[in-house]
């Protein structure tokens, strides 16, 4: 028997693969030419055993030896880490959930004060104690607020904050703050994702040729809700899919499960820490790696105290830190529970039915896995290869973790996840679905030459282009409380009161989004916070820190028309009209529908003189809102100035309809009045402004 470590194969040793590598002449000639005629052989190299010298299932050593560095696993899976990571932040924003929150702000806190609080956001709690005031992120405990979910996400990004932190790029006075924390968290969510791409790679290669390995692999990082949902925020799905890709890595056979081999122990050993981080960092993969180390067990029993290492202490210091900050086990995650009623309409946590749930998680119109990815439909050809080819048995495995942890989901009451893009649960699968995939793809791939070869080809390779395109619409565009929360019409109703809207198909969420466009960037984000910042201050009287933040405003985003309208009212109430012009201008150049930056606009050229483009610009903003009574004020004054009293008395009557108190169109009114009705004696005009 040979042991094997995660990296090396069954014949890693340099005599083993001397051996392999120089077969006895005399035996060869010994055997029968066994080839196939020309357009006999076996479709799928899957079908050849280890010892026959199949492509796929030889030993990884022997199938990297003579290829060139960037050609092996190691390198390739680096390259696709630095892929993905480069992709997943190729939105320049943050997607998430208010879930998230607190992961976000844990490592500036580790950084800080060395604890796992968040006290010193006081922005988060307001100071408040009653659970019935607090987010139900948080929770009071012992003089001090703690996230109502798992730590870990936290924990792992802290390296990601350490650079931002020692520049100082974190300042809690400005406006942005916490954008910038946002979009840092989603970097380090973005590296996990990136990560767990490398090692599904590399536990794929452990079984397969790499073109079918390295097409698992991108269609697991970019076909699946790994891009749209685990690499975008710092949910628990990230870490939980690395950790879980890393067991694989570690614990599938090199090979095929040909029983030639043992798991090694440092196999055992970063396997079995890995499987404890997972869970770790959520608690329903408990599912999914106790069936991992059952299969472990299973192929070497001896190894069982290094597996039961990693497990031990993550399990050990996750129930000491529940414990220790909220009296049981589950820690937080046992009042989350107690709020499904208000929150999600559901009297508690499980239900005995599971049907329900375990067929929306799978075909509901807005949280189906096979509606949002029907390449896992692929993964049930590598299911069926698994009871056909002994060698590929280890499949059953894997099978049956995804199986079992989608069954848990559908025990759960609340399976559609809450505000999130598709089937954000089954995330916690993909790592499974995707080895299977890998013998999937090659099966579907590699038909028969015949008839059914090029559909065979061509369906799967619209699939493939489907999925990336619906996992594209949540990257690119997906906006939380948008679909969420309110249907077609704009009215108020919740899909996580309202479910109804899980399997409404008149209402898909990804056309929706489609249609809505674009979903705005970090940049737009940060200008956002800096014009609203600005409006604020201006309000209160301070215009030079607002006319900075306005400006600041437009540093990230030159076509706010928040910080345009903003700035150029500003600088038009000081009187300088030249300045002021091309912000206002810009406003409505950029959002003409806006009935505001269309009256900032007519009042402009009202006081510049220019009354034609006033009474154009004032019509459009009355065109939008006919009751705002400032633009029927000046679009009477324009009139007047005109010399067009009949639209001016229209348009004074019109203010005075919306406000009658308003004293200077009273006196417009009488004089207009009084001039209709004697116009030969009435005197010049008065300058009204």
């Amino acid at each position: 028997m040979t042991t094997e470590v995660p990296g090396s194969g069954a014949a890693d040793s340099p005599d083993a693969q001397a051996a392999s590598a120089q077969p006895d002449a005399a035996a060869l000639k010994a055997q029968p030419d066994t080839r196939a005629p020309s357009g006999e052989a076996e479709a799928s190299v899957l079908s050849a055993p280890a010892e026959a010298g199949g492509f796929s299932l030889q030993p990884a050593a022997l199938v990297e030896a003579g290829r060139p560095f960037w050609c092996r696993a190691g390198w390739v899976a680096l390259g696709l880490a630095l892929l993905s990571f480069v992709v997943y932040n190729l939105n320049f924003r943050e997607v998430s959930a208010q879930d998230t929150i607190p992961a976000r702000f844990l490592p500036l806190s580790i950084l800080a004060e060395g604890d796992l609080d968040l006290d010193e956001f006081e922005f988060l709690h307001l100071g408040r104690t009653d659970p019935r005031e607090l987010p139900y992120y948080l929770q009071y405990r012992d003089g001090h607020y703690y996230s109502s979910y798992p730590v870990l996400p936290g924990i792992m990004a802290v390296p990601v904050y350490v650079i931002p932190t020692l520049l100082g790029l974190f300042d809690e006075a400005e406006p942005d703050f916490s954008t910038d924390v946002s979009i840092t968290s989603k970097v380090a969510a973005a590296l996990f994702a990136a990560l767990s791409v490398a090692f599904v790679y590399l536990a794929c290669r452990r079984l397969f040729a790499p073109p079918w390995a390295l097409g698992a692999a991108l269609l697991y990082a970019f076909a699946t809700g790994t891009l749209s949902t685990s690499s975008q925020g710092l949910w628990q799905h990230g870490p939980a899919q690395l950790w879980l890709a890393a067991a694989l890595w570690c614990f599938l056979p090199s090979g095929g499960d040909t029983g030639t081999s043992r798991l090694g122990p440092l196999a055992a050993l970063f396997g079995g820490i890995s499987l404890g981080l997972a869970v770790a960092a959520r608690s329903v993969m408990a599912v999914p790696a106790a069936v991992l180390f059952l299969y472990a067990f299973r192929r070497n029993w001896r190894a069982v105290p290094l597996l039961l290492i990693g497990p031990l202490v993550a399990g050990g210091l996750l129930a000491w830190y529940n414990f220790h900050h909220f009296g049981t086990l589950l820690g937080g995650e046992a009042y989350l529970g107690r709020l499904h009623p208000t929150m999600h309409g559901e009297r508690g946590s499980w239900k005995a039915d599971f049907l329900p749930g375990l067929y929306g998680l799978l075909f509901s119109a807005n949280r189906g896995l096979v509606v949002f990815t029907p390449l896992v439909l692929v993964a049930a050809a590598g299911v069926e290869l698994a009871w056909r080819k002994k060698h590929l048995a280890v499949l059953k495995w894997l099978a049956g973790a995804a199986a079992l942890t989608l069954l848990v989901y559908g025990f759960y009451s609340v399976w559609w996840g809450g505000w999130c893009y598709g089937p954000r649960y089954a995330c916690d699968v993909l790592p499974l679905v995707a080895v299977l995939m890998a013998a999937g793809l090659e099966r579907a791939w590699r038909v028969p030459a015949g008839p059914r070869a090029q559909p065979a080809r061509l369906a799967l390779v619209l699939t493939a282009a489907y999925c990336v395109a619906v996992q594209l619409v949540g990257f690119l565009c997906y906006i939380p409380a948008s679909w969420n929360l309110f249907d077609t019409s704009n009215a108020v109703v919740s899909v996580d009161l309202y479910h109804y809207r899980l399997w409404d198909w008149r209402d898909w969420e990804v056309l929706r989004y489609l249609r809505a466009g674009l979903a705005p960037t970090v940049f737009q984000e940060k200008a956002r916070d800096h014009a609203a910042y600005a409006d604020t201050l201006l309000a209160q009287g301070d215009t030079a820190p607002a006319e900075e933040h306005y400006r600041e405003a437009l540093y990230w985003d030159r076509n706010n028309v928040r910080a345009n309208t903003g700035l150029g009212v500003l600088l038009l109430g000081r009187g300088d009209l030249a300045d002021a012009r091309p912000h206002l201008l810009r406003a409505v150049q950029v959002k003409p529908t806006d009935a505001a930056s269309q009256h900032n606009l007519g009042y402009y050229y009202l006081e510049a003189g220019d009354l034609e483009q006033a009474v154009l610009h004032l019509a459009q903003a009355l065109k939008r809102e006919p009751t705002r009574e400032a633009s029927w004020r000046y679009f009477a004054i324009a009139f007047y100035r005109l010399e067009r009293y009949d639209d001016a008395l229209k348009a004074a009557n019109a203010a005075l309809a919306v406000d009658p108190n308003d004293v200077e169109m009273q006196q417009l009114r009488d004089e207009l009045e009084n001039r209709r009705q004697a116009p030969a004696t009435q005197p010049q005009p008065t300058d009204h402004s």
